[in-house]
């Protein structure tokens, strides 16, 4: 039975040989063909799965630059609103000394015209006071001459003329001074009581 079959197959073998060599043939070229397709997906798969790590590791680096840009660029800011900050508040201060400086100045000229208008004011009672103290002198002289300015002097001769002379010119000194130094109210009654009354134009 057995050995039957076996030469039927055998046969058949035989027969269908070059059909059967025809098939396997064909299935094994099939599957070399979708061997190659397959790893040329494989390889592709590989290629692509590359290409996104690649593409997510460009991705991941132009997120991190960009955070580090825009925190350097926040630094920046932050960097020029505080010298900006430090600008304004020198100039606050610069226009602050200006300003104590210029009050010091001006100060420094009131208290320099003050003392000037002081000093003014000293010399200009020292001024007084030295006429006054000339003038009583003086007044002094012309009442030790013991004359009176009002007396006839072309009737005068020697001594007394030259006494009369002497007064009149004492008198004219009083005179000015009292004037440039405006002491007519406390000397007016001595300029009234001495003055000459009238003229007099020979004996």
């Amino acid at each position: 039975m057995i050995d039957l079959d076996l030469k039927k197959l055998t046969a058949y073998l035989r027969r269908n040989l070059v059909g059967i060599l025809v098939v396997y043939t064909l299935y094994a070229g099939i599957g070399l063909k979708l061997w190659d397709v397959h790893k040329d997906q494989e390889a592709e798969k590989k290629s692509l799965s590359q290409e996104r790590i690649v593409i997510n590791d460009l991705k991941v680096a132009f997120e991190k630059e960009k955070a580090s840009l825009t925190v350097d660029q926040a630094t920046r800011d932050l960097e020029l609103q505080k010298r900006e900050f430090l600008v304004g508040r020198a100039e606050g201060d610069l226009a602050k000394q200006k300003l104590e400086v210029a009050n010091r100045e001006q100060l420094l000229l009131d208290s320099t015209q003050q003392l000037k208008n002081g000093q003014q004011l000293l010399s200009k009672e020292q001024q007084v006071a030295d006429a006054e103290e000339k003038i009583q002198r003086m007044m002094s002289e012309f009442s030790e001459l013991g004359v009176n300015l009002s007396d006839n002097h072309h009737c005068l001769s020697g001594e007394p003329l030259k006494r009369f002379y002497s007064a009149r010119a004492k008198f004219s000194q009083i005179y000015t001074l009292i004037k440039a130094n405006l002491l007519f109210q406390k000397y007016g009654d001595f300029i009234e009581q001495n003055k000459p009354q009238g003229s007099w134009f020979s004996c």
